[in-house]
């Protein structure tokens, strides 16, 4: 494996930027989406479960300074952040609650927003019937609107979670 740490035969700015560039990768492992708008989806705990337990997933979304994207509630004055879950057969949800937004106000309006780092869990529950050895795959489909002082463009993200019962 290539190492990203300090080469004496480079300069002190060669060094820099060669760190920095190792750290920018290794801080946007597993997320995927526009660079605006990063999102990552992670296992709490593990991916194997005994039948009928709770499952965590954890929801990182970055934002990147000077953008924010849209909350989850819909509005008339744009497009709202949606997750689509698909979940295999016998899982539930037990809870998605996510952190309240900030609230931008236009006359009668009210806009939810985020301008900062996101992070929350959804937690669901595994199928009671699953037998030790079974794979369940769960796919989540994010799109969102997200803006900057010039515009804004839609922006999606794709993740896909395995799980395997015990």
């Amino acid at each position: 494996m290539k190492s990203h740490g300090w080469d004496p035969k480079l300069s002190l700015e060669k060094n820099k930027k060669r760190i920095r560039t190792a750290w920018i990768a290794q801080q946007n492992k597993g997320f995927s989406g526009p660079k605006q708008i990063r999102i990552r989806l992670a296992e709490y705990g593990g991916k194997e479960y005994a039948a009928g337990s709770d499952v965590k997933v954890d929801i990182y979304i970055k934002v990147q300074k000077g953008y924010y994207f849209y909350g989850i509630k819909e509005g008339d004055t744009y497009v709202n952040t949606k997750m689509n879950w698909e979940l295999p057969e016998g899982f539930e949800f037990i809870s998605n609650v996510w952190p309240e937004p900030k609230i931008k106000k236009e006359g009668e309006f009210e806009t939810p927003y985020y301008d900062k780092d996101v992070h929350f869990r959804v937690k669901l529950k595994t199928p009671a019937n699953a037998k030790p050895g079974d794979k369940f795959k769960i796919n989540i489909l994010t799109t969102f609107q997200y803006c900057n002082q010039e515009g804004c463009a839609l922006g999606e993200a794709n993740h896909e979670l395995e799980f395997i019962a015990r």
